[in-house]
């Protein structure tokens, strides 16, 4: 491990890199320690890099906190796409938290964020489907509060005009 007060930055390279990545540091005067390959597939060999450099790497690329699901939106620039990109993005939005409901002829996407559930309709509305939704509000599921939840459908004559728009992402 790196020593009391310095910053440790991991660089992962595949096996084949490895060798050269070495040559570079040591010819930087970084130090560095190396742990790997790994037998996973992708044959890894890790770095550790501390100090000066290891400082500067970290500043470079901050750890990212993925966004919350009530933080989740879709961007300006994708909904002004054309017809056939919000259909694909509307296939992608479905396949994770959307579900199909045969039964009832219907489509329907859960989220707890307010604002992608509104943009959601607005997409629908783009493709001249009219979609509905419904807002479940906050709960405590074992002591613990959620935040509400956002339900976007799509029933009957919607139904069926949006499956023929998802028909070439559907398996």
């Amino acid at each position: 491990s790196a020593p009391l007060g310095h910053v440790t930055v991991g660089l992962g390279v595949h096996q084949d890199e490895a060798l050269r990545v070495r040559q570079i540091l040591s010819h930087l005067g970084v130090k560095f320690w190396q742990r790997g390959p790994r037998k996973r597939p992708t044959k890894s060999v890790h770095f550790g890099l501390s100090g000066e450099y290891g400082r500067y790497l970290r500043s470079l690329w901050p750890p990212p906190r993925p966004p919350l699901s009530r933080e989740r939106y879709i961007p300006e620039s994708l909904l002004k796409s054309s017809a056939e990109e919000l259909t694909a993005l509307l296939a992608g939005i479905i396949d994770g938290d959307g579900c199909f409901d045969k039964h009832r002829s219907r489509i329907r996407i859960r989220t707890h964020s307010r604002k992608l559930a509104e943009q959601l309709i607005w997409v629908l509305s783009i493709l001249g489907i009219q979609g509905r939704l419904k807002v479940s509000p906050p709960r405590a599921i074992s002591g613990k509060h959620c935040n509400p939840s956002y339900c976007v459908s799509v029933l009957g004559e919607g139904y069926a005009q949006l499956l023929t728009f998802l028909r070439p992402y559907l398996r």
